[in-house]
């Protein structure tokens, strides 16, 4: 299997990331210590089986990081943003199955998770390492790793809230301050000040880093509207990636 996932804890502490777990099973994790462990067959092998990462994770409520393990039936490995951490290998096992649920954010019902999770996948194979390393080389390079977080305070929007003015300096800033709405069915409004008519780069990647669309368009009025009908987009979260005179902003939004 593979696991797979980026994360911006809150705290060191001991939290799920993903975990199949009813005594025997499998179960990815961060601990108190500042390490990840992935541990299988915890009921019928105690430790025999787990497997602790050299570096420690970031917890400082801001920072992404990815993290993946992968296990092939005789090899665990972690990985930290893409890169090879630690590594075990042993004699021929299988993980034991269960009819435990999977738990994202949690082992089995306890140890949920205490700040942010994004794209965590699944795999029934062990992906290889130059696999993992691309889930990070583009994808990464959209996650704002300083920013603000992704999150909605009111709850009740559909609007992205990525962009915010923090103050006159950025308001003079040519750029996107609003993109709506959000679900998108086949029309991205984007709204951009101190842009009356101006060229604007727009490329649009699914979340494995795949561009689907790259052009440049003409704002009207400090206004743009994009058709995205004919690019067949997928349901799910895409990565929108606006370029006004230099200025890179990124957003993801959801298509219905």
């Amino acid at each position: 299997i593979t696991i797979a996932a980026w994360i911006r804890p809150n705290a060191v502490e001991n939290k799920g990331i993903l975990s199949k777990l009813s005594g025997n099973g499998f179960e990815f994790r961060i601990l108190s210590d500042g390490k990840l462990e992935f541990r299988i067959n915890r009921a019928a092998s105690g430790s025999a089986y787990k497997l602790n990462s050299n570096q420690s994770y970031v917890a400082n409520g801001s920072t992404w990081t990815h993290v993946a393990v992968t296990f092939d039936g005789t090899k665990s490995t972690i990985y930290i943003n893409g890169v090879e951490d630690n590594s075990a290998t042993y004699a021929p096992v299988q993980i034991i199955s269960n009819t435990a649920d999977l738990r994202i954010g949690a082992i089995s019902t306890v140890n949920r998770w205490n700040g942010d999770l994004d794209d965590v996948m699944l795999y029934s194979r062990a992906l290889t390492p130059s696999e993992i390393a691309s889930m990070v080389t583009l994808v990464g390079s959209f996650r704002i790793i300083d920013s603000q977080k992704d999150q909605n305070p009111s709850g009740g929007s559909e609007e992205n809230s990525s962009v915010t003015e923090k103050d006159a300096q950025e308001r003079e800033r040519p750029g996107v301050t609003r993109m709506f709405p959000n679900p998108v069915s086949y029309l991205i409004n984007l709204e951009l000040s101190n842009l009356q008519e101006d060229r604007v780069q727009v490329s649009i990647f699914d979340m494995k880093g795949i561009l689907l669309m790259d052009q440049e368009f003409e704002s009207e009025n400090g206004t743009l509207v994009l058709d995205i009908s004919k690019l067949r987009l997928k349901p799910g979260t895409h990565v929108l990636l606006v370029n006004t005179n230099g200025s890179q902003q990124v957003f993801k939004f959801l298509k219905k």
